[in-house]
């Protein structure tokens, strides 16, 4: 090895290259899809769990978007709330656009609907728009009020 350096040298050339820094680190794990929006309580961008969104409905800074069917709206809901379920989201998304430019908190059952209409709201331009880890269910279990 130390033949090999010495040859180099002799040669005029400087010591190898060392490989690119980017070549030998890891890849970045990719960005979520919606990493404009402020990380809450450690969560993924987008998302807040129910104690965060507990702290904003009594601070009276959110909009909360219930989109479960109305039966279920009608058992118990985030005070507050204004429904529209998913299914009619996208031709009700117009009701909602005074909202564009704030906090809109999304919540249904327990995330899963509230998630595919995150999605919705974001690709409409509602930058600010979180889905509810958990949904009402985590919302009741936190032991938080309902109203109905």
């Amino acid at each position: 090895m130390h033949l090999f350096f010495a040859l180099m040298l002799a040669c005029g050339a400087s010591e190898p290259s060392k490989p690119d820094a980017a070549a030998t680190t890891p890849a970045a794990a990719p960005e979520h899809e919606n990493a404009d929006v402020v990380k809450t309580d450690g969560g993924r961008a987008g998302e807040l769990d129910v104690a965060t969104l507990k702290q904003r409905v009594d601070a009276g800074g959110t909009f909360v978007l219930d989109v479960r069917t109305p039966q279920e709206f009608a058992e118990g809901h985030v005070p507050g709330a204004t429904n529209i379920p998913v299914q009619e989201l996208e031709a009700r998304i117009a009701e909602l656009d005074a909202y564009k430019d704030q906090d809109i908190d999304v919540i249904c059952r327990s995330g899963s609907r509230s998630s595919s209409a995150t999605k919705t709201l974001r690709g409409s331009g509602f930058a600010r728009a979180s889905n509810v880890r958990g949904g009402t269910m985590a919302w009741i279990d936190a032991g938080y009020a309902v109203e109905q």
